[in-house]
């Protein structure tokens, strides 16, 4: 990042000319088995591993959706009835979506820990 001082007197941030700005959007990673529209955590590992490797700087941006809480569904001891989506149970859900492709997530906090 470049700091730079505007007009105004605000510091902005900017990105080096060479970086490589790489953006996800409505991946939907996440829900419970036969419902979940993301189907690409091999494709995305393997993306998010030659980026790394990339020579020169590269921003992973996250946009809207890239996490599905509402299409999963927790059963409780195989009742439907007590299905619930797991956004209720907060934690919970992002827990059980980053077990379920845990090579893919490793990849995005490399870019998360900056290497």
């Amino acid at each position: 990042m470049i700091s730079i001082v505007a007009a105004d007197g605000v510091i902005r941030e900017r990105l080096p000319d060479e970086t490589l700005l790489v953006f996800l959007s409505d991946t939907h990673i996440g829900g419970s088995s036969g419902s979940d529209i993301f189907e690409s955590a091999a494709e995305l590992t393997m993306l998010l591993e030659e980026l790394h490797h990339r020579e020169g700087p590269v921003e992973l941006v996250l946009a809207g959706d890239c996490l599905d809480l509402l299409r999963m569904e927790e059963t409780g001891g195989g009742d439907p009835v007590a299905r619930r989506p797991l956004h209720e149970a907060g934690l919970a859900g992002v827990v059980a979506i980053i077990a379920s492709s845990v090579p893919m997530w490793n990849q995005i906090l490399r870019y998360a820990r900056g290497g």
